[in-house]
């Protein structure tokens, strides 16, 4: 038992300080960085497609814009040989025409428009990459210095938790592994006036009798391993 007890209290203290680790502000900011540079990809990858459709839309304008033209001229051509009676037929054909060029004319301003904002997003996305980028690379080595740091501190104890292992009954540390990674530390816990002073339910009388007998029992609320503290 006593054992178990150091080897938890080493436990805690390994995972206090990788947790710290963590929760560091540098790992923080080095996935923010990562999710927005992610974001700046998908935006990119949209307006690649947006400006796929916008060039393709352009060039069906340009060669439709190529035959109205090619029409208006024709069509102006015949005016000297339509008879008077048709002219004003001819004339309102003419007018069609134009309109119709006239309204493509317009859409394609339009996509220019659109084709330029779509240059400037691109600009402004790229520059904030790069400066997503580059902090990224910043917060990951402050992170890592970090890291490295604490490592002579964390070997230290997981080499006193390792050296603790073998003195450990082997059915009693199996079932602290199982629960350590359900709950948080500590798992191994003492009996406090009847009660599991993990989550402070009251222990029957029964379940006291059988901690005393057999040196812990397993909370029947909790899960955590309790033990009985003679002191």
């Amino acid at each position: 038992m006593q054992k178990l007890k150091e080897y938890q209290k080493l436990d805690m203290e390994k995972r206090r300080i990788e947790q710290e680790i963590l929760d560091s502000s540098d790992r923080k900011n080095a996935k923010e960085m990562q999710n927005k540079l992610k974001e700046y990809q998908a935006n990119i990858f949209d307006l690649e497609k947006k400006a796929d459709n916008v060039t393709h839309r352009y060039e069906e304008l340009v060669k439709a814009l190529d035959k109205f033209a090619k029409d208006i001229k024709v069509e102006a051509g015949n005016v000297g040989q339509v008879k008077e009676e048709s002219l004003d037929n001819e004339v309102n054909s003419i007018k069609r025409v134009k309109d119709s060029l006239i309204k493509i004319e317009k859409e394609i301003a339009a996509l220019q428009k659109v084709a330029t904002q779509i240059t400037n997003d691109n600009a402004f996305i790229m520059k904030n990459a790069v400066i997503a980028n580059k902090n990224l690379a910043v917060y990951k080595e402050r992170y890592n210095a970090t890291k490295q740091s604490h490592e002579p501190e964390i070997n230290e104890l997981a080499s006193k938790m390792a050296k603790l292992e073998g003195g450990i009954d082997k059915t009693l540390f199996a079932k602290y592994k199982v629960i350590r990674e359900t709950k948080p530390l500590p798992v191994f816990v003492p009996l406090k006036d009847n009660r599991c002073s993990g989550c402070r339910m009251e222990m029957p009388i029964v379940s006291i009798n059988n901690l005393k007998q057999k040196g812990y029992i397993e909370c029947e609320n909790c899960g955590r391993i309790i033990y009985f503290d003679e002191k």
